[in-house]
């Protein structure tokens, strides 16, 4: 297996271009589909030497502002996707460099710097050349000079490509004051936009379903008395599966969206466990658009949502349960128990469900990604929501040491297979940055 390595260059203080949110956005938006070690340097040489002297086999290599911005698409559209893609270049055999090409009217080729894919085999091999002289070491020694995928190029953008100083000034604005459109190009605008929507509904936002996996859960049954989670999908109900329960356990949702807990009691109360995509249809129906906001995939709302996507959804979550019977038969004992409802903000509010957290003797505590979400990474720093995260932890260990916790950190990596208490040694333990996350996790899963 070929090892990558991510690299990110034209971001730090000594250089000229130096915007540290253009380097935020590129650094956060890899770590959607990216956790390893990040190499920075200032210039594109420079990277490439740095890398040169450590031993991965490819290096992508981003300038600061290029940012991967690949979407959430349901598996039975059978799309390949960004990362994906890119790792299908990867296995590719004969090639120095896979990049895009300048728009051009000599016939001289040439590559542009904002994204690229290097073999640092052959980079070492053919001698640890400049990168303006990429193309004409390549034609020397007969080796191709390609360009990415089209699912590649869909999925990236290079927001400082023009008018850099026109898009910088939008940046890490309040939604309400992200303007100035006309000015934009097609991709800062889609970006832009994207942000917006995030930022401003994400207070109102509901998850019909969960996006990340449940294979973080394990197969070893903890008893639990308690089990706190954000009021997304069924996870919580994945996790009292393993864990088992009795008619003593109780739930505790918690999320700052309102929205998402008032659904989530609908659900509870109102739902008898089948045909939940017909379920769906009456909850669309008595919590319109645009009062809340469907955290659906890719370019859906309800207006527009296909029902056999939501069906396919449907199958697979029951495909995780061994079918229709055994989910109801969960969902039935599961309705029995005491729910309780907290609506606060893990960012700045956290003291309600840390008062609700102490009742418990073992509790099971599941956060979701609330670090590291759209909204996060665009209305903070890193060092923000690192302090914020550093605070959490400290603040959960004090108040419940031996809780089970779920989730990822704020640099979206996963958390689990500990209690709060043992994460926090082990987390004490290590030197952790945006370039460098540490991993605290049995079973690493995405988010």
């Amino acid at each position: 297996m070929n090892q990558l390595v991510f690299g990110i260059f034209g971001g730090s203080k000594t250089t000229t271009t130096y915007h540290p949110t253009l380097r935020e956005l590129t650094i956060s938006w890899s770590r959607y589909g990216y956790q390893g070690e990040i190499i920075e340097a200032d210039t594109l040489d420079e990277l490439l030497t740095k890398v040169s002297e450590q031993q991965y086999d490819v290096c992508f290599i981003q300038k600061a502002g290029h940012v991967i911005d690949e979407q959430w698409v349901p598996p039975c559209w059978n799309r390949e996707g960004f990362h994906n893609s890119l790792h299908k270049h990867i296995l590719e055999t004969d090639f120095l460099v896979i990049g895009e090409f300048e728009d051009s009217n000599s016939k001289k080729m040439v590559l542009k710097d904002d994204c690229l894919l290097i073999d640092m085999h052959q980079y070492k091999k053919l001698g640890k050349p400049r990168f303006e002289t990429f193309i004409e070491v390549c034609k020397n020694h007969r080796l191709p000079v390609k360009g990415f995928s089209k699912t590649v190029n869909e999925g990236r953008f290079y927001l400082t490509a023009s008018n850099p100083t026109s898009f910088e000034l939008q940046l890490r604005k309040n939604p309400e004051q992200i303007t100035r459109f006309s000015e934009m190009t097609a991709s800062q605008t889609s970006f832009l936009k994207g942000i917006q929507s995030q930022t401003t509904n994400a207070q109102k936002g509901v998850f019909l379903f969960n996006i990340e996996s449940y294979k973080d859960l394990g197969n070893t049954p903890k008893p639990i008395d308690a089990v706190f989670s954000v009021a997304a999908g069924f996870k919580a109900n994945r996790i009292l599966a393993v864990n088992g329960f009795d008619q003593n356990t109780r739930v505790v949702y918690y999320d700052y969206s309102k929205r998402a807990l008032d659904i989530r009691k609908q659900i509870v109360e109102n739902w008898d466990g089948e045909d939940f995509p017909d379920f769906v249809r009456q909850i669309f129906t008595t919590n319109p658009t645009p009062e809340t906001f469907y955290q659906l995939w890719s370019g859906v709302t309800p207006e527009n949502i296909n029902w056999d996507d939501v069906q396919w959804f449907w199958d697979y979550e029951l495909d995780k349960w061994g079918g229709a019977a055994a989910f109801k038969k969960h969902w039935m004992a599961y309705r029995n128990l005491s729910h309780t409802y907290i609506h606060c903000n893990l960012l700045s509010d956290q003291q309600k469900l840390f008062n609700e957290i102490q009742k418990y003797k073992t509790p099971f505590l599941w956060w979701s990604n609330a670090f590291f979400t759209v909204y996060s990474n665009w209305l903070y720093t890193y060092q923000d929501r690192k302090a914020m995260y550093e605070n959490w932890i400290a603040s959960l260990a004090a108040s419940h040491p031996h809780c089970r916790i779920n989730g990822a950190d704020y640099n979206n990596t996963s958390v689990n297979g500990l209690t709060i208490q043992e994460y926090v040694e082990q987390y004490k333990n290590h030197t952790a940055d945006e370039l460098h996350p540490v991993k605290l996790n049995e079973i690493e899963i995405s988010y």
